[in-house]
């Protein structure tokens, strides 16, 4: 009889990784409503430490598909099943839709997102030998310097400074007189290079050099304290240089 005639259920499911129907662009079932653009539980922007990017949206019925690759995500993109990790050094943009079945597929949400990492400054290990003491001071215009006691020199005093995508001596390397102990580094107000240190050609005595423009030269004579000095600190006020020490 016509009224036992047999029906026909269909159900439709649509899921990341797999064509279904109910999507927008699916262009065979029309859409009752668009589901809402997915929310990110982390702010798109730079970071200090590694971060989890949790993704989520106001329809808990619907189901979330991202992509980090930067294509543009659908349905056959990779389904989110838990928080997305972004480790020191990367940069990941994230985009995500939620999807539903018999609903429009949502508007694209994303963000890129940095963690910071330590890069090296010119190219690792550019020093000729072991580096001990090693201190550093910028100048004005942002040039890092560097004062160390130098194992390719023996132990004397080098001081280099990065400039045009390499490191270069600032004078010659290993300009102290002998080896030296407890370097410190400072700049003066003009940015002039000056080292202190425990003189061992000089007993342990302090010695402090600046440079001059083209050589290294001591301030107020080699080994001017009254005994051997050691734990020195360095620092001017303007152009005066001001060392404090322990006397021995």
């Amino acid at each position: 009889m016509a009224g036992n005639l047999p029906r026909v259920l269909f159900l439709a499911l649509i899921t990341c990784g797999m064509p279904g129907v109910g999507s927008g662009s699916s262009g065979g079932t029309s859409s009752n409503s668009q589901v809402a653009k997915p929310s990110r539980g982390i702010t798109p922007g730079t970071y200090d430490t590694p971060i989890s990017v949790s993704i989520s949206d106001f329809d808990s019925a619907a189901t979330i598909c991202y992509t980090t690759t930067g294509s543009t995500p659908s349905t056959s993109s990779t389904l989110y099943s838990g928080p997305i990790q972004v480790a020191s050094g990367d940069t990941t943009t994230i985009e995500a839709i939620a999807v539903k079945s018999g609903s429009a597929e949502s508007a694209i949400a994303s963000g890129t997102y940095h963690v910071k990492d330590w890069v090296a400054v010119g190219t690792a290990g550019f020093t000729s030998g072991s580096a001990i003491y090693t201190r550093i001071a910028i100048d004005s215009s942002g040039t890092p310097y560097i004062a160390y006691r130098d194992g390719a020199q023996s132990n004397a005093a080098t001081v280099m400074k990065y400039s045009g995508g390499s490191w270069a001596n600032v004078g010659n390397a290993g300009f102290s007189a002998g080896s030296v102990t407890g370097l410190e580094f400072a700049l003066d107000s003009n940015g002039v290079p000056a080292v202190a240190y425990s003189d061992d050609a000089n007993s342990s005595y302090e010695t402090v050099m600046q440079y001059n423009g083209s050589s290294w030269s001591s301030l107020g004579g080699a080994g001017f304290t009254p005994a051997a000095a050691f734990d020195t600190s360095l620092a001017f006020n303007g152009t005066v240089p001001y060392v404090s020490f322990v006397d021995c």
